[in-house]
């Protein structure tokens, strides 16, 4: 743990002087967020981090590798991204509400930034914005319920479910004013902890999950669909369903690829490090976020994985074991392909190798 600590700490040192020197016109914000900051860190544990650019010059800090085998994305979002967060019109409140200005340009970008999480928190309190925003979560899922088909394949039918809940789960903190401060790490938790919220939301949330299969999996989402409807008051019904297309797959294009890697290479060590710690449902929320990649990875001519497929929640070492064996795989299939995974053994060969984007 103290060996993670001390690589994180010191990259967060290279990311403000690297700015500060190399980007100071180009750069606005660097930010950090997640266990870097609120204590939830582990031995595996990456450093959150975004900037936001100001010129397109800018946006060549961005940059993913692996550093002592953990996965690190340093990546742009513009000032528009996090207004938007800041208004409730997009997710990922976490990125404005819990984070902290590692660097700024000038004193007019910190206000900003202050300015932006101070209109954070009246969007929450303002009881008209929330429950509007609330019922657009809640819309948001009963698309993608409306949306599920019998001839899906199955691991696409709990990616969904997985997207489904989360979203469920969203709209409920909305409508008491609140989010998920540690995002999906705590939401089912965080879910019962809200107060007069009705037993049967966060339940019908772990049903899903601990369903017997997708069948029975989709009819706990329709349930719980149905529970956060009553429970948000909502006049809007169902909407229809919407043509959902299959990712066409693209040409191998192993240099995006090996972004890719790097990119959600600790989102494998999360699927593993929650089924070990026999954590069902951050290991199944975990595993939803890294189908999905692992989906768009088709766009770029990697492979097809079915990560979920046969999915149980009493089957963890089956979800550890297939987790392990897709990234393998993924792996060998980038360098065959004449891809390069950027991998340093320590911080050093980071440092030596000017952190190479």
């Amino acid at each position: 743990m103290n060996e993670r600590k001390a690589i994180n700490n010191r990259l967060v040192n290279w990311i403000r002087e690297t700015v500060n020197r190399d980007y100071r016109d180009d750069i606005d914000l660097v930010v950090v967020y997640g266990s870097y900051l609120d204590g939830t860190a582990n031995p595996q544990s990456d450093v959150d981090c975004y900037f936001v650019p100001r010129t397109e010059r800018g946006r060549d800090f961005a940059r993913t590798f692996i550093l002592a085998g953990v996965g690190y994305d340093i990546y742009p979002r513009p000032w528009k991204n996090l207004e938007e967060i800041a208004l409730l019109q997009g997710s990922m409140q976490p990125l404005v509400g819990d984070a902290w200005a590692l660097y700024a340009r000038d004193d007019a970008a910190a206000e900003r930034f202050r300015s932006l999480q101070q209109t954070l928190r009246e969007s929450l309190a303002d009881e008209g914005c929330v429950r509007k925003v609330a019922a657009g979560r809640w819309l948001e899922a009963a698309g993608l319920v409306a949306g599920l088909r019998p001839d899906m394949a199955a691991a696409e039918v709990w990616k969904l479910l997985g997207f489904i809940i989360a979203t469920l789960a969203e709209a409920v903190a909305l409508h008491h004013h609140d989010y998920f401060h540690s995002g999906l790490k705590r939401q089912y938790e965080d879910l019962g902890l809200i107060p007069g919220l009705p037993p049967a939301i966060p339940d019908g949330y772990r049903a899903v999950v601990e369903a017997a299969d997708p069948v029975a999996a989709v009819r706990a989402a329709i349930r719980l669909l149905k529970e956060v409807h009553v429970h948000l008051e909502l006049s809007c019904t169902m909407p229809e369903a919407a043509e959902c297309q299959d990712p066409e797959p693209g040409e191998v294009n192993a240099a995006a690829l090996a972004g890719l890697y790097e990119e959600i290479s600790s989102t494998f060590i999360k699927v593993r490090r929650s089924c070990a710690a026999g954590n069902h449902i951050l290991a199944f929320l975990s595993a939803v976020c890294l189908q999905d990649v692992l989906d768009e990875g088709t766009t770029l001519g990697g492979p097809s994985y079915p990560l979920l497929e046969g999915f149980h929640y009493e089957a963890l070492d089956c979800l550890a074991a297939r987790t392990e064996q897709v990234e393998a795989d993924l792996r060998q299939f980038i360098m065959m392909h004449g891809g390069r995974i950027k991998e340093y053994d320590s911080f050093e060969a980071f440092d030596a190798a000017g952190g190479t984007a």
